[in-house]
């Protein structure tokens, strides 16, 4: 998909990331369950798991999404925590220097990315990849970011995200209209 460099026209189209990015998540499998999530990435890369965090709190899910903002692993690392490595662009330093260190520990791993290192290094070690479009600044791919790692948890941790949190997920292509918004912003 090519992507306007208008940015008014991103975020017209940003509704679209929720159910696109569930469509390119639909094949994606973990061999395991995990009871930890551990998200390695920085700036817009990183946020959508703690958006997805707070988000899941809401329905009184009962574990914790950590994000780390590192360039290596914690001292501590909990047993059964599934890894995910979080680039958009694929070439962030840090979740590329804790990858291999978490590699190298024998974690479990999972990625989302949209291109670059992280894509090549995945596909050489059979890392579980959910591949994102690219052509948008990190931050204005949220929609896809938070849906990948949606799927990676509903995998990861059993009954974590059921297919009706799934629904409301795919359901913001059609609940969010920034264009009302816009209209209201126009009329304030």
């Amino acid at each position: 998909m090519s992507y306007p460099t208008d940015l008014r026209q991103i975020i017209l189209n940003f509704p679209q990331q929720f159910s696109e990015g569930l469509s390119k998540a639909q094949d994606f499998k973990l061999g395991s369950q995990y009871e930890n999530i551990m998200v390695f990435g920085m700036g817009g890369s990183a946020w959508p798991a703690e958006i997805l965090d707070s988000w899941l709190n809401h329905f009184k899910k009962d574990y914790i999404i950590d994000v780390s903002r590192t360039y290596s692993l914690p001292p501590r690392i909990l047993p059964k925590t599934l890894a995910v490595f979080s680039s958009y662009s694929g070439n962030t330093e840090e979740p590329l220097s804790v990858y291999q260190e978490a590699k190298a520990a024998s974690l479990p791993l999972a990625a989302i990315t949209s291109n670059g290192r992280l894509k090549e290094q995945c596909q050489k070690d059979n890392t579980p990849l959910i591949e994102i479009p690219s052509g948008l600044v990190p931050r204005m791919a949220t929609g896809y970011l938070f849906t990948a790692l949606a799927k990676i948890i509903s995998q990861a941790i059993p009954n974590s995200i059921d297919q009706s949190l799934m629904s409301l997920i795919n359901n913001l292509s059609k609940d969010l209209k920034p264009q009302e918004l816009e209209t209201q912003g126009k009329e304030l």
